[in-house]
């Protein structure tokens, strides 16, 4: 079943010469769910845009204000 969890980092870590502050997790299969895919990552893309959506969720952190805020990421 797919699923999404996000990670906010009490401290940042460096991957690849970039501080990372939160991680976004996916289960899902890239071959039979590739549609599934491609929209969440458009979604994530979109709502990691506007710094106000990520810091918004951080302070209110919740599965389904998570969901609730990527759906409307592409307004």
């Amino acid at each position: 079943i797919p699923f999404i969890a996000f990670l906010s980092l009490k401290s940042h870590i460096l991957w690849e010469k970039h501080h990372i502050h939160y991680i976004f997790f996916l289960n899902m299969n890239a071959e039979h769910d590739k549609e599934i895919v491609n929209h969440m990552y458009h979604l994530i893309s979109n709502w990691s845009d506007l710094k106000t959506r990520i810091n918004l969720y951080a302070k209110n952190q919740g599965y389904n204000e998570l969901i609730e805020s990527l759906d409307n990421s592409h307004i």
